[in-house]
C-alpha cells in the first residue's frame, strides 16, 4: 500500500552541547559515547491520512544516566582507543 508509513528516525538533538562536549576527548566520548552525538528515535506509522508518532526521548533521559555510568567503567583501554578515533576523524 503506497499510502503507509514505517519510519524509524534518529534525531541529533542538542548539536550545540555535543559538538561543546566532543572537543573534550574522554568527556564527550563517557557522556555521548560512540556517536559523538545526543540524539532520540523517532518512530512513525500509520498512514499518510493518519500518522502516529512516537518519540523515545523519556526513555532516552532515563537511560542516559546508566549508559554514562557503563561507558566510565568500560576497560580504560576501549576508551583510549574510541578517543585516538575521534582524534583521526576529526583531522581528515
Amino acid at each position: 500500500d503506497k499510502n503507509k508509513l514505517d519510519l524509524n528516525l534518529e534525531v541529533s538533538t542538542i548539536k550545540a552541547l555535543s559538538n561543546v562536549l566532543n572537543k573534550i576527548p574522554i568527556v564527550g566520548y563517557l557522556v555521548l559515547g560512540k556517536g559523538g552525538k545526543i540524539t532520540t528515535n523517532v518512530n512513525v506509522k500509520g498512514t499518510l491520512d493518519k500518522p502516529k508518532t512516537q518519540v523515545t526521548l523519556a526513555s532516552d533521559i532515563i537511560q542516559a544516566p546508566f549508559k554514562i555510568l557503563r561507558r566510565i567503567f568500560t576497560p580504560i583501554d576501549i576508551i583510549v582507543d574510541e578517543v585516538k578515533k575521534n582524534i583521526e576523524s576529526k583531522r581528515k
